[in-house]
């Protein structure tokens, strides 16, 4: 695999890793507001 590949894989994981947090939390607080 070419260097370039994998840094290009890595940032995929990071940017999936960061949305998935950010719902995470988001629904975290919702579910605090609701009940």
């Amino acid at each position: 695999m070419s260097p370039r590949k994998r840094l290009f894989g890595l940032l995929l994981i990071m940017a999936c890793i960061a949305a998935l947090a950010f719902s995470y939390s988001r629904e975290s607080r919702y579910l605090k507001e609701t009940y």
